[in-house]
């Protein structure tokens, strides 16, 4: 299925990222105006912070254009809208005490109206899958966008939001081993997430 097998490529791109190395994000655009949450967004204890940048066909972010991603089996036109960002910027850190990793991409797009076709195309991607185990709609001032929590084979959750802002778009993930701690630790960071947008 279509569906489940994005998910889990999105998965597997994101665990070797860890691994894997990125360039700095230095000096851009974003020193005025950082899109990102950033260490003092989380709970006390987070360790292992790290900001970086990506390009599209890096497999350290999970909606990359390598020839391996789930999502070359797409439409054409939903491939081209989908990739036709410029910058992929993210913030990720492990949370110690509630034994999650969380991560935050935002991909930049040229016009709102492609990060927002973009972000439909990922949501439909997630849409009526078992393994899905709630989905609800968030919008704020300028952020909009929808959450979903997932369990995989092993019933271990996953919490995903995707989301536009203007030309942004937002992926915020928080994986851990708890469906209770996962929850809780995504609703408080997509909360974070919401004021920075407002």
């Amino acid at each position: 299925m279509l569906k489940k097998g994005m998910t889990h490529i999105l998965l597997i791109g994101l665990l070797l990222g860890l691994t894997g190395t990125a360039f700095a994000i230095g000096n851009t655009v974003l020193a005025q105006n950082n899109p990102l949450l950033q260490l003092n967004d989380l709970p006390t204890g987070a360790i292992e912070p790290k900001n970086e940048t990506y390009t599209r066909e890096q497999i350290y972010h999970p909606v990359n254009n390598n020839e391996l991603s789930g999502f070359h089996r797409l439409p054409e036109d939903e491939q081209k809208v989908l990739f036709s960002y410029g910058d992929v910027l993210s913030f990720s850190a492990f949370l110690q005490e509630e034994k999650v990793f969380v991560a935050h991409y935002v991909y930049v797009y040229e016009t709102s109206e492609q990060a927002r076709t973009a972000v439909a195309i990922l949501q439909r991607s997630f849409e009526d899958g078992p393994q899905v185990v709630k989905a609800e709609d968030h919008q704020g001032h300028a952020l909009r966008g929808r959450g979903s929590l997932l369990l995989n084979d092993k019933g271990e959750p996953t919490y995903w939001f995707i989301g536009h802002e203007g030309k942004n778009l937002n992926l915020l993930l928080v994986d851990g081993l708890d469906v209770s701690g996962v929850d809780s630790v995504a609703n408080s960071l997509l909360a974070k997430l919401f004021k920075k947008t407002e």
